[in-house]
C-alpha cells in the first residue's frame, strides 16, 4: 500500500466516533418540534417577560425569538448529520464536534437556568436525613466511635428541637406543604427547563463521544498520573469549598442570628427549609472531597455489603457530572440577575457577594474539572492493574 493510501486511511475516523449520532438525531428532532410549537402556540412558551423566574437568561427572550433560534438550531443539526452521513472524515468530525459543542452551550447556558440546580438541591436536602440515619446505623453496627458521636448529636438536636417547638409536627407539615406547593406552582415551567437541560446533555454527550472516538488511549503532559493528581487535587479542593458560604448562612437560620432572613419570613418552617438546604450544601462539600479521598475509591470497611470493595467510577462520575452541569447552567442567569438588580442595589460589591454565596459560575466548571480528574485517575489505575502502561510517564 502506498504512503498516500495510508494517509487517506488515517484521515478516516474510527466508526466508534459515530456513537454520537443517536443523541444528535433525537436532540435535533426534539429541537425542531419545540421551536415550531412555540412559534405556532405562543401561550405554551414558558419563559419571556411574563416568567416569574428572573434568575435566567430566557426571561429576556420572547417566544418568537426563542422559537426561531430553536428552528435554526434544528436546521444546523440536520446539516451536520447530513454531511456526516455523506462524507465522514477527520475534517468533518472536527466540524461536527464544533457544532455539538455550540449546541450544548446554547441549550445549557442560554435556554436552561437555576431551576434545575434548585431541584437537585431540594432532592439532596430531603434525602439528607435518610443518608444520615443509614450512615449512623452502619457506623454503630461496626462499633465505630464516629457513629456514636453523630447519633448522640442527632438525639440532642431532636430533643432541643422538640422542646423549643422547632420540630413540632405542625412546623414539619407546614414546611413540607410550602415546598410541595412551590414545586407544583412551577411544575410546567420546571418541566420545560429540564427539557432544555436534556437537549444540552444530549449534545454534550455527542460532543464527548466525538472527542473520545478512537483516541481514548492517548496521553499528554496534562493526563499523566502526576499531572492529574496535581491539578485534580487543586480543582477538587476549590470545588468542595464553593458551597460552604451558602451552607454556613443557611445553617445560621437554626440560631438566634439568622443572616439573610427577612423579618416577615422569620417562621420556624422557613428556618427549617434553610437548614435543610444548608445540610444539602454540606453533603455536596463532603462528597466532593471524596473525589480525592481513599473512600472515594474503596468503600469504607463499615459500609454494609460492599465494605472494602472498589467504588465503581460511575457512582461518582455520573452524579458529579450532573451537579457540575446544573451548577454551570445556573451561572449565566445568576450573573444576569445580579447585573439587572445592580447587585441588589450595592453595585459591583453586591454582584461579588451574590457569586460568593451562590458560586454557580465558578463552582460548576471547577466541579467538572474535579470529576474529570477523578475519572482519568481511576482509568489510569484500572489500566495499570491490567498490566498496561497507559498514561505512565
Amino acid at each position: 500500500m502506498s504512503h498516500g493510501g495510508m494517509s487517506e486511511l488515517a484521515d478516516v475516523p474510527s466508526d466508534r466516533g459515530k456513537a454520537w449520532q443517536p443523541a444528535a438525531v433525537l436532540a435535533t428532532l426534539a429541537t425542531g418540534g419545540i421551536g415550531a410549537l412555540w412559534l405556532a402556540q405562543p401561550d405554551l412558551y414558558p419563559f419571556g417577560s411574563h416568567d416569574r423566574v428572573t434568575v435566567s437568561v430566557t426571561h429576556r427572550i420572547e417566544h418568537a425569538t426563542a422559537g426561531g433560534m430553536l428552528v435554526v438550531s434544528a436546521l444546523i443539526g440536520v446539516a451536520a448529520l447530513a454531511v456526516a452521513a455523506l462524507h465522514w472524515t477527520r475534517v468533518v468530525e472536527r466540524a461536527v464536534l464544533a457544532v455539538a459543542l455550540l449546541q450544548a452551550v446554547f441549550f445549557g447556558l442560554v435556554m436552561t437556568d437555576a431551576s434545575v440546580m434548585s431541584l437537585l438541591g431540594y432532592t439532596v436536602a430531603f434525602a439528607g436525613p435518610a443518608i444520615l440515619v443509614a450512615t449512623v446505623i452502619a457506623l454503630c453496627l461496626r462499633n465505630n466511635v464516629v457513629g456514636y458521636v453523630i447519633a448522640a448529636a442527632a438525639v440532642g438536636f431532636v430533643v432541643i428541637g422538640t422542646t423549643t417547638g422547632f420540630l413540632q409536627l405542625r412546623v414539619v407539615t407546614t414546611f413540607w406543604g410550602n415546598v410541595s406547593h412551590s414545586f407544583e406552582s412551577f411544575e410546567a415551567r420546571l418541566g420545560w427547563a429540564l427539557l432544555m437541560a436534556s437537549l444540552a446533555a444530549s449534545w454534550g454527550w455527542a460532543a464527548a463521544r466525538l472527542a473520545a472516538g478512537g483516541r481514548m488511549g492517548q496521553s499528554t503532559i496534562f493526563t499523566c498520573p502526576r499531572a492529574v493528581r496535581r491539578w485534580g487535587r487543586v480543582a477538587t479542593i476549590a470545588a468542595a469549598v464553593c458551597p460552604l458560604p451558602y451552607a454556613f448562612l443557611r445553617l445560621l437560620w437554626l440560631t438566634p442570628w439568622p443572616v439573610d432572613l427577612r423579618a416577615d419570613m422569620d417562621r420556624p418552617e422557613v428556618r427549617m427549609q434553610g437548614a435543610f438546604l444548608g445540610v444539602a450544601a454540606l453533603i455536596g462539600c463532603i462528597l466532593t472531597f471524596g473525589l480525592i479521598s481513599r473512600w472515594g475509591e474503596v468503600f469504607p470497611r463499615w459500609t454494609p455489603f460492599v465494605g472494602c470493595r472498589s467504588v465503581p467510577p460511575a457512582l461518582a462520575v455520573v452524579p458529579g457530572s450532573v451537579v457540575a452541569a446544573a451548577a454551570t447552567m445556573a451561572g449565566p442567569g445568576l450573573l444576569l440577575s445580579g447585573l439587572e438588580s445592580n447587585g441588589a442595589g450595592h453595585g459591583v460589591a453586591g454582584v461579588v457577594l451574590t457569586v460568593l454565596i451562590f458560586p454557580f459560575p465558578v463552582w460548576g466548571p471547577l466541579l467538572a474539572v474535579a470529576v474529570l480528574a477523578y475519572r482519568l485517575r481511576r482509568r489510569i489505575q484500572s489500566t495499570n492493574d491490567d498490566g498496561s502502561t497507559l498514561g505512565v510517564p
